[in-house]
């Protein structure tokens, strides 16, 4: 996968980590919770690896979204 693929996935990636995020804290979830329930299928698929392991990401963009 090279150029504008690549960059759409890599969009993809980041637009359904923020969306899925965002539900979860509309859901009253804490960051621990999201971290232990996070799921994005095709993110597996592109990378061999789940995407709870992406840890770092998901902090950020909570932080990002509840200015914590």
């Amino acid at each position: 996968m090279t150029g504008k693929e690549l960059l759409a996935t890599q969009k993809r990636w980041f637009v359904e980590l923020r969306e899925a995020v965002q539900m979860a804290i509309d859901k009253g979830k804490t960051l621990d919770e999201i971290k232990q329930e996070f799921n994005i299928p095709f993110y597996k698929d592109w990378t061999g690896v789940d995407a709870k392991t992406r840890v770092e990401n998901i902090e950020h963009v909570y932080k990002e979204l509840t200015q914590k």
